[in-house]
């Protein structure tokens, strides 16, 4: 059972830093605004995650069509 309760704990953590990081992001000073969502607080931090997550659903549905049988070149 400590194993579940460190997950848990790990899961919180891991939680609390991604709220941290969009936070800080409101506290930054940005002198240069190239682009207009360079204004929005939290995008950069949003962008990375999201873009993660769709990464991984893109290399997960590659995997399944990608995947052979055991058996394939026999």
């Amino acid at each position: 059972m400590g194993s579940l309760k460190n997950r848990k704990v790990l899961k919180y953590l891991f939680y609390a830093g991604l709220v941290i990081a969009v936070l800080a992001d409101f506290l930054m000073h940005r002198e240069k605004i190239e682009l207009p969502w360079d204004a929005v607080p939290g995008f950069n931090a949003m962008y990375g995650f999201f873009s993660t997550i769709l990464l991984i659903i893109v290399l997960r549905a590659a995997g399944y069509v990608l995947l052979k049988r055991e058996d394939y070149y026999d």
